[in-house]
């Protein structure tokens, strides 16, 4: 599963800021739900920005979880999967170490160890 910075506002706008700048002469192939499509070979490599999950505000994981969980939907990853990681992050957001001092802090860490 990619880095969850990949769907955080930083990382999409990362995104989409890296589509526009960078040269489009190399392409590859990618498996669509039709067929092949050509993308641009830097479709392909993984971001020099990217934040390690165990590094991320507990903001930035909320933020992209819901965009996570939508482009899954898009995907069609498949009702089970959709569910269960649905409920690790209710889970997770309603768990009661998030009153505590340090909880947001460790939650994060879990969230980047078991995702």
């Amino acid at each position: 599963m990619p880095d969850m910075w990949y769907f955080t506002p930083e990382g999409r706008r990362e995104a989409a800021e890296q589509q526009h700048t960078v040269a489009e002469e190399a392409f590859g192939l990618a498996k669509m739900d039709d067929g092949l499509a050509l993308r641009p070979m830097a479709a392909f490599r993984p971001s020099r920005k990217v934040v390690l999950d165990s590094q991320l505000t507990w903001e930035q994981i909320m933020q992209g979880k819901a965009v996570l969980l939508s482009e899954m939907e898009r995907a069609k990853w498949g009702e089970k999967i959709l569910k269960a990681l649905t409920r690790f992050y209710w889970d997770l957001d309603n768990h009661e170490l998030r009153s505590e001092t340090w909880g947001t802090a460790a939650l994060v860490l879990y969230h980047a160890r078991v995702r």
